[in-house]
């Protein structure tokens, strides 16, 4: 976390103004809005619910979406982290936030290996 402080990117996102971080955040919110938002549509879908469309076209925009929206996050997550790096170090959200990070990166690997979702089966 020091060397993530100290880095040229965290000396640019403290000295680069007020706006700067402003709008690092609200990227971070609009990608992790568009993750969740893509992942509930794909979820209902796969619950039941708007059982005329089809989930095959469904899965690749949302999952497209969903792909976009974590990347969007990831990187205004790192700007955001490097701003103030070692005062998160004692936040145990930061932790749980990696943890819940890490666990839906692992759901998604093992998601797209399954064989139905391979062929885009048909689900309720």
């Amino acid at each position: 976390m020091n060397w993530l402080e100290g880095s040229a990117l965290g000396h640019a996102m403290r000295e680069s103004g007020v706006w700067t971080y402003a709008v690092v955040n609200l990227l971070h919110i609009l990608g992790v809005a568009t993750l969740f938002g893509s992942v509930l549509i794909l979820d209902l879908r796969l619950m039941g619910v708007w059982r005329r469309a089809s989930l095959s076209a469904l899965r690749l925009p949302t999952v497209r979406l969903a792909g976009f929206g974590f990347t969007i996050a990831s990187i205004s997550g790192v700007c955001l982290l490097a701003t103030k790096a070692t005062e998160y170090v004692g936040n145990p959200f930061l932790y749980i936030k990696f943890a819940a990070i890490a666990l839906g990166l692992v759901n998604v690997a093992a998601l797209s290996r399954t064989r139905a979702w391979k062929e885009g089966s048909e689900l309720p």
